[in-house]
């Protein structure tokens, strides 16, 4: 076990000119191992990018630029790690150097064990109760849960979505729902936007291993996050080659009809993509559209209800929806 350094600086104390030497200096002669000038939780990212925090895979210029002018005026902290050879000499070394450009009471020095630090970030992923039939628990959680046949066991290193977001949560909370009022016989289901594979597998585990998922996503990582997340939960080789499937977007066509749709993207995707969307659906079909802002709601019905489907109910959680429609009207056009 391997301890790290940390330093942090507060930067409304000390001059920008001054701050840009150290962070020059500590890198050119004292080999710092990174620097982290802001962080953001997830509802902080929520209230800046608005619909925008949901999207998975790489994020765009224009938002990266958001959150760089957001932290600027609202960070107050700059933090120099240092770790592996040497870190503690180095360390010591940017501390004489910093004592020259400002006070010491301006900055801290901490210690942080490793074995710490991942106890750390794994508290931030508990285990998520949708009800009675179903939880999401991280996979270092199984030895306390045990094993449950209902339980969706995941990996939630890569972000492509835990179950404790609102969408998410909805839009299992909607499944569990449609399942127990037995008016519902799901024997496919296509998971468009996957992230996690959360939503999909949910699907397979509670409706039965006969069940046909397809699972689709833009982003290649989230199809391995995927990948990674059925193998935890026990899905045997032949079951995974015959009844889930995972697709690039650039390679989805709407060939087959499916019983039930997940879409838990953006409103502008939704949009974009209701065509493929609608021409998946089977008659009778059930699709479960989440991503939505409580005020996007009526453009999003606008839209799908022209396309010739039923509003069947929405729900809220904070400031998300989750919308449940149904083909009531055979093929789409």
């Amino acid at each position: 076990m391997q301890n790290y350094y940390t330093l942090g600086l507060n930067t409304k104390k000390i001059s920008l000119e001054n701050l840009e030497i150290l962070k020059m200096t500590t890198y050119e002669h004292y080999g710092h191992d990174g620097i982290e000038e802001y962080q953001f939780n997830e509802a902080q990212i929520d209230e800046i990018l608005g619909e925008k925090g949901l999207c998975g895979g790489n994020i765009d210029e224009e938002t990266v630029t958001l959150l760089e002018n957001t932290a600027s005026t609202s960070n107050s902290e700059l933090i120099f790690y240092f770790c592996g050879e040497n870190a503690d000499l180095r360390l010591n070394s940017f501390k004489k150097l910093a004592l020259q450009y400002t006070p010491e009471e301006t900055f801290k020095v901490d210690t942080v064990l490793e074995q710490n630090w991942n106890q750390e970030w794994m508290k931030h992923y508990e285990t998520i109760r949708i009800n009675k039939n179903l939880q999401v628990v991280p996979a270092w959680e199984r030895p306390k849960q045990g094993e449950n046949s209902s339980n969706i066991y995941i990996n939630p290193a890569m972000a492509f979505g835990t179950g404790d977001h609102e969408t998410t949560f909805l839009s299992l909370k909607k499944l569990t729902q449609l399942i127990d009022s037995k008016n519902s016989h799901f024997q496919s289901c296509l998971d468009f936007g996957c992230g996690s594979g959360i939503l999909g597998l949910a699907a397979y585990k509670l409706i039965g291993p006969k069940t046909f998922v397809e699972f689709v996503d833009i982003d290649q990582e989230a199809l391995n996050n995927t990948l990674e997340n059925i193998q935890l939960n026990n899905i045997n080789t032949d079951e995974m080659s015959s009844n889930l499937v995972l697709t690039m977007r650039e390679k989805y066509l709407p060939q087959k009809k499916f019983d039930l749709i997940f879409a838990n993207i953006l409103l502008d995707i939704l949009i974009q993509e209701k065509t493929t969307l609608l021409e998946s659906l089977a008659p009778e079909g059930i699709i479960i559209i989440s991503g939505v802002l409580v005020d996007q709601v009526e453009e999003l019905l606008q839209n799908f209800k022209a396309m010739g489907l039923e509003e069947v109910e929405v729900e809220t959680k904070n400031d998300w929806a989750v919308i449940v429609m149904k083909n009531n009207k055979g093929s789409l056009h």
